[in-house]
């Protein structure tokens, strides 16, 4: 038996499967696709990825940091769904942000809505799925997790926010909080 094989067999019956949170962080080097200077969404149409692009502003907002928009997160996430899902991973995706743009549904389309009743609408539907356990939750909580997974997997995050530690490089266990600038370490 070649080594190919081996491996292959061996995965199989391991049943090894990946939690959303590492493939984001494993495909975080993805760079999205952009033709000139305005993002083509390949997956989702127009309104879907809008709706990805303001969800994304109104849970990680531009502050002191760059926001998710800023950090290209909606496009990273739009990438990853459109490369690296299988088809019925892709249909979920779109599934999701459909239920929460239906769910977020006014008599103007959310979208048109201006930023503070974005918010506002935001944080209303957010309090009444606290006491519900549905699949509009699951929707939400799903692309929440996906936003804020790609955006603390960015560069920026890894280099500026926290302390860079390159791997494979020296183990240090047990130093002080000093000797890394007051900062967690990230690894990448």
């Amino acid at each position: 038996m070649d080594r190919r094989t081996a491996l292959k067999y061996t995965t199989l019956m391991t049943g090894v499967s990946l939690s959303s949170a590492f493939v984001t962080g494993f495909l975080s080097g993805c760079t999205p696709e952009k033709t000139g200077t305005v993002y083509t969404p390949g997956l989702l149409n127009k309104d879907q990825y809008q709706f990805l692009q303001s969800i994304s502003d109104i849970l990680i907002p531009p502050t002191e940091t760059p926001g998710a928009v800023e950090l290209g997160v909606p496009e990273l996430l739009e990438t990853i769904a459109y490369k690296c899902y299988t088809k019925d991973q892709q249909q979920h995706f779109k599934q999701y942000i459909q239920h929460i743009m239906v769910a977020l549904g006014t008599n103007k389309s959310f979208i048109s809505l201006d930023l503070s009743s974005q918010q506002e609408a935001v944080k209303e539907f957010e309090e009444g799925l606290h006491s519900s356990f549905s699949n509009l939750k699951d929707s939400y909580m799903e692309i929440k997790g996906s936003i804020a997974s790609a955006y603390l997997n960015t560069k920026y995050v890894g280099t500026e926010l926290l302390e860079y530690l390159p791997v494979p490089g020296p183990y240090e266990p047990c130093i002080p909080i000093s000797k890394t600038n007051g900062k967690a370490y990230t690894y990448g």
